[in-house]
């Protein structure tokens, strides 16, 4: 099938059934994706902060994108 980016999302489906794209929608429906998204971030930042001297970091900034 043809791919098609979910409204709202950074997701791409591959395929043709009509319902399973309306019910991922349903999912990521009131920027569900993007407070996931936010959480993952922030979360990795968390542990790249804390790691810095294992990981040899210096710093950790997180930057909007969007």
């Amino acid at each position: 099938g043809s791919q098609v980016q979910l409204d709202l999302t950074g997701i791409f489906m591959h395929g043709k059934i009509p319902t399973l794209k309306i019910s991922l929608v349903q999912i990521f429906r009131a920027h569900l994706w993007q407070k996931i998204h936010e959480s993952l971030v922030m979360d990795l930042c968390q542990v790249f902060d804390q790691e810095l001297d294992a990981l040899e970091i210096e710093t950790v900034q997180k930057e909007t994108i969007h």
